[in-house]
């Protein structure tokens, strides 16, 4: 499973998801257990106004798709980018914050059951909020992360 988390220089999260300057990709294998992290330095920060209307989601969801994720942890997502990543299929974590690698492993478990749960129903996505502790619905967040 792949999950993708904006990171800062240190290792922390980067509370900002389409503005962030690096992004790292952790691979987890089917216990959980850290395989692989790649940081990618993708200069959305940069990136972020230049370009056509819609050219830098665009520039997400290729990054998104070339990474093969599965799981997005951010602190949070504006609503543009959440609909378009929801509607890849991609699960969408909020409420993101501390060290990177650390909230990748504890939210593992949790992940590879919210995505089995969603891949079991109707297959449609859905995302997680740290205001719900329902079962989400398509377009809805749930905090996976506490």
């Amino acid at each position: 499973m792949f999950i993708a988390i904006p990171v800062t220089d240190d290792g922390m999260v980067d509370p900002r998801w389409g503005r962030a300057r690096s992004v790292a990709v952790a691979e987890l294998d089917e216990n959980n257990k850290l395989v692989s992290w790649q940081s990618h330095v993708v200069r959305w920060d940069e990136l972020h106004g230049e370009g056509a209307h819609g050219q830098h989601h665009a520039r997400i969801i290729r990054f998104l798709r070339e990474n093969s994720v599965e799981a997005v942890l951010v602190g949070h997502m504006g609503p543009g980018i959440a609909h378009s990543i929801d509607k890849m299929g991609i699960l969408i974590g909020t409420g993101a914050q501390g060290d990177a690698r650390a909230l990748v492993q504890a939210a593992g478990a949790q992940i590879r059951e919210e995505l089995a749960r969603r891949s079991a129903s109707d297959g449609s996505a859905s995302s997680v909020s740290a205001l719900d502790s329902g079962v989400p619905e398509k377009g809805e967040r749930k905090n996976l992360l506490g």
